[in-house]
């Protein structure tokens, strides 16, 4: 009965894993690379002005903007390694919805952006996780 077990959970995460699709590894010459390098304030200073353009482009991060600002006013911390109120708010904008899947997806493919803002006010958000996780 316990083989029986075995091979059927066996089976079960065969059928489970199938579904999830294959990326080849390499090193990603075509992702978008900020390195953190002082980009920080400056994204902080431009993230009204990108914010609005960008709700205007992305219907997705204008409904997920005010839904993240919402959770941080409701959930906020006083006490937060991360610089402004604004980084907090990248970061739950990111992780709701599929917004981090949209995210990701550009970055993953967008090499150097060739006009400024092009992935947004998003990037604070990674500069914030940078900061958190203490990469800066």
């Amino acid at each position: 009965m316990t083989l029986l077990a075995l091979t059927l959970a066996l089976l079960a995460m065969t059928v489970a894993t199938g579904d999830i699709p294959m990326k080849p590894l390499d090193m990603a010459p075509d992702s978008f690379d900020d390195q953190y390098q002082g980009c920080g304030p400056a994204m902080e200073e431009a993230l009204p002005a990108l914010n609005r353009s960008e709700f205007q482009k992305n219907l997705l991060y204008a409904k997920v903007w005010p839904m993240a600002v919402a959770e941080w006013q409701k959930w906020g911390s006083p006490v937060s390694p991360l610089s402004s109120p604004d980084q907090a708010i990248a970061i739950m904008a990111y992780t709701m919805e599929d917004l981090y899947k949209e995210f990701n997806d550009k970055v993953r493919v967008t090499g150097i952006p060739r006009t400024p803002g092009r992935l947004g006010g998003l990037l604070l958000a990674t500069t914030a996780l940078a900061v958190a996780t203490g990469i800066l």
